[in-house]
C-alpha cells in the first residue's frame, strides 16, 4: 500500500523513536529498566512497562526479574501466549515454580490449552501460599469441567474451597457445575459468592451472563457480559457471548461489532466466534455469509452439534443438497431422538434439496397455510437463489402485505425487486422501529440507484450511510463500486483498502482490488489477493474464474483445474466455474470427472449453463455411451428448442447409432433454426460423406463456398473432404490456405496428415513441431504428433512425446493409456503402472479397459482380461480393433460360436478396414476347425 507523505513521515518518525528507545546509546542498565517498568506496572501503564522490559531483555535475555514481570504484563495485556513463553523462561532461569505456576496456568486457560493446564496442575507445590493453591485447584476444576469431567471436577473444587473459601476460581467452578445441570438457583448462589468476594471478577460476571442467557433473560445477560468485558483486560469469548445476547435483542450492529472486534484481535478462526457470526447472518437471512461462518466453525470443532444443525439448514436453503444431506445424516446418527434432526433429514432426502423439489414442498405447505410467513419468506429467498425473479417478488409482496409492520418483510421485498431489476422507491413501513433498522433499507435504496445507473445519487447515499455506520463494509464497498463505474481508480482503491482493513478478505472488495492491481500491471499482487480470498472463501466463483484466467495468460493452463476444483466442490451453484472445469477436464481426457461435474444438475441449472450438457454428451460419446449421449442431447434440445447446437449434436449421436434417417432430420432442424450455423452446415457435408453420398456432399460444399466464401472453416472442410476422398495434395492446398487465414490447432493436425499421406514425413512433422514451437503446451497437437510417430512405428519418439503430455497434464488419460501400450513389451511393470493410473482416472473408458485387458492377458490372467475386454467391446461397438480383441480372447477360451458372431459383425460393419480382412481370415480358420 502506498503511503501519503504525511503518513510516511509519521511512520518514519515513530520507527526512529522506537529504535532510539530500544537501541539508543544510553548507559541505562537492565536493573534500571526493570525499576522503571515496575513503576509503570503499578500505575497500570502496561505498554510503557512492556517497552522498558524489552529494553532490559535486549541487554540481558536471561534476566529472571525481567522475564517474570514481562509475563505478568503480557497476561494483563491479553497476550496469553507471550505470558506463557516468558514465565516458562523465568522458571527455566531460576524463578521458583511455586511463584510462577498460577500465572502460567492462567495463561494456558486463556489460550484454551486445557490439557496443558491439567498437566501443570497435576502437582500443586506445598510451599505455595494457601490462596494460590486454592486458585490453582479452582483452575484445575474448571479445566476438568471443560473436558466434560464434572464428577472429577467437583471434589477438586470442594478441596480448593476448604483451603480458601474465597477462591474465586473455585466459586465460579461450582457455579458452572450447577449451571450445567440446569440448577439455576444454586448456580446463582455460587455466582453471588464469587462477586461478593471480588466484584471485578470477569469470570464471575461471565458466568452470570451465561446463567441469564440460559434463563432467557437476554437483556440481563448483556449487562453481565458488559461487566465481564470491562474487567477482562484481554479479548475473550465474553464478547461473542454478549453478541449472542444482543442478537436475541435484535441489536445486529452491536452484535457484529463484538464479533468483528474479536476477529481483529486474532479470534477469526475460533469455532464459537464463527458460530455466533453465522447466527447473526442467518437471522438476517444472509444465507451465503452464514454458510461460510458455520463452515469455519465446523472446521474448527466438528463435534459442536448446534452449529452443524445450522450449517445443514443453511446449505439446504441455499440448495447445496449434497452437503446438507451429509451433515443431516451425521446429525441424525448422533441424535436419533432429535425431532429437528429427523425432520431436516427427511426434508432433504425427500426433496434431494433441488430447488424445484424444495419449491414443491414449500408450495404444498403454503397451500395448507397460505399466510405462513416463514414459508413465504423461504419461498421468496429460494426463488431469488433459483433465478425465479418474478416469483421472488410475488412471495415477498405477500409477506410484506401480511406483515406491514415488519421492516424485515419490507426489506425482503426491496431485495427481491432489486434482484429482479425492478426499480423501486422507498417502500412504506408502519413499523415504529423503522429508524433503528434504516441501515438495510438505505443500503437497498442506494443499491437500486446504482443498478439503475444513477451513480452520483448512489454515491451520495453510500457516503451518508457510511457516516452513520462507519464500522460497516457494505457502504464503503458501494462507494468503491461508484468510483469504479466513474473510472476514478485511485479513489476506488482507497475505498477498497478501507473495506479490507475493516474486514480482511471481504469477497467483493478483494475481487475489485485484484482488478485494479491487474490494471496497474501488478500480477503477483493480484494473484496473492485472490488466493488469500479463496483460502477464506473457497466457493467464491468470480475470484476463482479471475485466477484461472490469469493462469492461462501466464501460460500455466495446467493449474486451472486445481484452481477450479475446490470452487465447484464447495459451491454447487458455481455454474460458470463448473462449465470451465468440465471443459478443462474434457480437454485432458478425464471423462469420468466430466460426467461427475455435469451430473445431478437441475433443469434450471442446465438451462443457465448449457455447456454442461454439451460436454456431458460429448464425454458420453467418447466413453462409448452413445445412448447416454443421445439422451443428454435430447434433454438439451427440449430445454432449449430454438438452439441449433443440441439438434446438431443429437444428429451426430443418431448417426453413430446407425439411425441415419433421424440423424438427417435433426441436422435439417439445426440448419432450419439457424442456416448460418456453420458447424451444422459442415456437419451436413460430413454426414453425407459418411453415408457414401459423395455427389450430394460435393454440392453441399459448393453451397457452403457460395454462402460463406473462403472463410477458414470452409477451406478447412474442403481440405477435410479432399483428405477423406483420397486427394491429399488438394487437401494440403486447402488446409494451408485455411491455416494461413486462421492459425488453428485442428487445421494444423489435418494439414500434417495430408502431408504424411503423401509420404512427406519431414514436412508433416515439421508442421506439427512448428506449431509446438509457439504453443509448447498444446496437448492436442502433442497427442497428434505422438500418434503419428506411433503409426510409423517410431516408438521412442512416440514415448518421448507422450511423456511431454504427461509433464503438462499428469492425469491425461489417453496419454497414460498409449504410453502404457508402448511400454507393454519393453517394461511390463511400468506399463501396468501407467495403465492402472489411467483406469483409476477413467474406469469406464473403453480404450483404457481394452489396454488393461490386453496387458492382463499377457500376464496370464485370462478370466480378468476377458471381463475387461468384454466391457470395453460393449462400451465401444463402433471400434473394430476392440471387437477383434474380444474375438481373439473368445477363441482362446474355446467360445468359437460367439467369436464367429463378433468376427462377422466386424466384417459386415467395417468392410474396408484392415480388421475386416483379419476377421474374414479368422472366420475361414474357424470354419476349417
Amino acid at each position: 500500500m502506498k503511503l501519503t507523505n504525511s503518513r510516511s513521515l509519521r511512520f518514519i518518525a515513530l520507527a526512529a523513536a522506537i529504535q532510539f528507545a530500544v537501541f539508543g546509546c544510553s548507559q541505562t542498565n537492565p536493573e534500571e529498566y526493570i525499576q522503571k517498568a515496575q513503576a509503570h506496572y503499578k500505575k497500570g501503564e502496561l505498554q510503557a512497562a512492556s517497552l522498558q522490559l524489552s529494553n532490559a531483555l535486549a541487554q540481558a535475555p536471561n534476566n529472571v526479574d525481567a522475564r517474570w514481570l514481562m509475563a505478568q504484563v503480557a497476561l494483563q495485556s491479553g497476550d496469553a501466549a507471550r505470558a506463557e513463553k516468558d514465565v516458562r523462561h523465568a522458571i527455566q532461569f531460576g524463578l521458583p515454580r511455586a511463584t510462577g505456576q498460577l500465572t502460567l496456568v492462567k495463561a494456558l486457560m486463556l489460550q484454551g490449552a486445557v490439557d496443558k493446564a491439567l498437566a501443570e496442575t497435576s502437582l500443586i507445590p506445598d510451599d505455595a501460599p494457601p490462596s494460590e493453591r486454592a486458585m490453582l485447584l479452582g483452575l484445575r476444576g474448571q479445566a476438568l469441567l471443560l473436558k466434560g469431567q464434572a464428577s472429577d471436577a467437583r471434589p477438586v473444587l470442594e478441596k480448593a474451597l476448604e483451603i480458601d473459601a474465597k477462591a474465586t476460581t473455585a466459586l465460579v467452578g461450582m457455579a458452572v457445575t450447577h449451571l450445567a445441570a440446569s440448577q439455576y438457583e444454586e448456580a446463582k448462589s455460587w455466582i453471588d459468592k464469587a462477586l461478593e468476594t471480588d466484584s471485578s471478577s470477569a469470570e464471575g460476571w461471565s458466568t452470570l451472563g451465561e446463567l441469564e442467557l440460559s434463563r432467557g433473560n437476554a437483556e440481563q445477560a448483556e449487562k453481565a457480559y458488559d461487566r465481564a468485558v470491562e474487567f477482562r483486560k484481554q479479548p475473550s469469548l465474553d464478547r461473542a457471548r454478549r453478541a449472542l445476547a444482543r442478537l436475541q435483542l435484535k441489536k445486529y450492529e452491536e452484535a457484529v461489532a463484538d464479533i468483528n472486534a474479536l476477529k481483529q484481535r486474532g479470534w477469526k478462526n475460533h469455532w464459537y466466534v464463527n458460530y455466533v457470526q453465522g447466527l447473526i447472518d442467518f437471522q438476517q437471512k444472509k444465507y451465503s455469509e452464514a454458510g461460510t461462518a458455520f463452515e469455519a466453525s465446523y472446521a474448527a470443532d466438528p463435534s459442536f452439534l448446534p452449529n452443524r444443525m445450522y450449517l445443514a439448514t443453511t446449505r439446504f436453503l441455499q440448495g447445496q443438497t449434497e452437503q446438507a444431506l451429509e451433515h443431516a445424516k451425521a446429525l441424525y446418527s448422533s441424535t436419533p431422538r432429535s425431532s429437528s434432526a429427523r425432520e431436516l433429514l427427511g426434508a432433504i432426502q425427500i426433496n434431494r434439496s433441488e430447488y424445484s423439489a424444495a419449491r414443491k414442498m414449500l408450495q404444498s405447505s403454503l397451500a395448507s397455510a397460505p399466510q405462513d410467513k416463514a414459508t413465504l419468506r423461504m419461498l421468496s429467498t429460494l426463488s431469488m437463489l433459483d433465478g425465479d425473479e418474478r416469483g421472488a417478488v410475488e412471495y415477498a409482496q405477500k409477506l410484506a402485505t401480511l406483515d406491514p409492520d415488519s421492516d424485515e418483510a419490507q426489506h425482503m421485498l426491496m431485495a427481491a425487486k432489486l434482484v429482479a431489476g425492478q426499480d423501486f422507491d422507498r417502500i412504506a413501513s408502519n413499523s415504529s422501529s423503522a429508524g433503528a433498522n434504516d441501515y438495510e433499507r438505505s443500503m437497498l435504496l442506494a443499491l437500486n440507484d446504482f443498478r439503475k445507473g444513477r451513480i452520483a445519487v448512489a454515491l451520495e447515499q453510500a457516503r451518508k450511510i457510511h457516516q452513520t455506520h462507519a464500522d460497516k463494509v457494505d457502504p464503503i464497498n458501494l462507494i468503491a463500486a461508484c468510483y469504479l463505474a466513474a473510472g476514478k481508480w485511485d479513489l476506488a482503491k482507497d475505498a477498497l483498502l478501507k473495506v479490507l482493513a475493516l474486514q480482511p478478505d471481504e469477497p467483493s472488495a478483494a475481487r475489485n482490488l485484484a482488478i485494479l492491481q491487474l490494471r496497474e500491471g501488478k500480477q503477483a499482487e493480484a494473484k496473492s489477493t485472490l488466493q488469500s480470498l479463496l483460502k477464506q472463501h473457497p466457493g467464491d466463483e468470480p475470484a476463482a474464474m479471475m485466477l484461472a484466467d490469469m493462469a492461462v495468460k501466464a501460460a500455466d493452463a495446467a493449474s486451472v483445474i486445481s484452481i477450479l476444483e475446490p470452487v465447484v466442490k464447495d459451491n454447487p451453484g458455481a455454474l460458470a466455474a463448473a462449465e470451465r472445469l468440465a471443459a478443462e477436464q474434457f480437454a485432458v481426457g478425464n471423462l469420468s470427472r466430466v460426467l461427475a461435474i455435469t451430473s445431478g444438475r437441475s433443469d434450471s441449472q442446465l438451462k443457465s449453463a448449457p455447456k454442461l450438457l454439451e460436454l456431458r454428451g460429448k464425454a458420453q460419446m467418447l466413453s462409448g455411451d452413445v445412448t447416454g449421449a443421445r439422451n443428454t442431447f435430447e434433454q438439451w434440445s427440449r430445454l432449449m428448442p430454438s438452439s441449433a447446437a443440441p439438434h446438431f449434436l443429437l444428429a451426430e449421436t443418431l448417426s453413430r447409432k446407425g439411425n441415419l434417417e433421424n440423424a438427417r432430420k435433426e441436422l435439417r432442424t439445426a440448419i432450419e433454426l439457424d442456416p448460418r450455423f456453420v458447424p451444422a452446415r459442415i456437419g451436413e457435408v460430413k454426414m453425407l460423406v459418411h453415408a457414401g453420398e459423395m455427389d450430394k456432399a460435393q454440392k453441399a460444399l459448393v453451397r457452403l463456398r457460395g454462402d460463406f466464401g473462403e472463410r477458414a472453416e470452409i477451406l478447412g472442410i474442403e481440405g477435410w473432404f479432399a483428405l477423406g476422398t483420397g486427394n491429399p495434395a488438394l487437401a494440403e492446398a486447402r488446409l494451408s490456405a485455411a491455416l494461413h487465414k486462421h492459425p488453428d490447432a485442428e487445421l494444423t493436425v489435418l494439414l500434417a496428415r495430408s502431408m504424411l499421406l503423401q509420404q512427406k514425413h519431414d514436412e508433416g512433422f515439421g508442421v506439427l513441431n512448428k506449431w509446438l514451437e509457439d504453443h509448447p503446451k498444446d496437448v492436442g497437437v502433442l497427442m497428434e504428433l505422438a500418434g503419428d510417430y506411433l503409426a510409423l512405428e517410431r516408438s521412442d519418439e512416440a514415448i518421448s512425446t507422450y511423456a511431454k503430455v504427461l509433464d503438462i497434464l499428469p492425469n491425461h488419460v489417453p496419454a497414460l493409456n498409449n504410453i502404457a501400450w508402448l511400454y507393454s513389451d519393453r517394461n511390463p511393470a511400468r506399463a501396468m503402472e501407467y495403465a492402472q493410473r489411467a483406469q483409476n482416472l477413467s474406469p469406464a473408458d473403453p480404450d483404457v479397459l481394452d489396454t488393461v485387458g490386453m496387458m492382463t492377458l499377457k500376464n496370464g490372467d485370462r478370466p480378468r482380461a476377458y471381463n475387461l475386454i468384454r466391457e470395453a467391446a460393449q462400451r465401444a461397438p463402433g471400434r473394430p480393433e476392440i471387437q477383434m480383441h474380444l474375438a481373439s480372447i473368445l477363441i482362446l477360451q474355446g467360445e468359437h460360436r460367439e467369436a464367429r458372431e463378433v468376427l462377422e459383425r466386424v466384417a459386415k460393419n467395417f468392410p474396408n478396414s484392415t480388421q475386416a480382412n483379419e476377421a474374414r481370415r479368422l472366420i475361414g480358420t474357424l470354419a476349417k476347425n
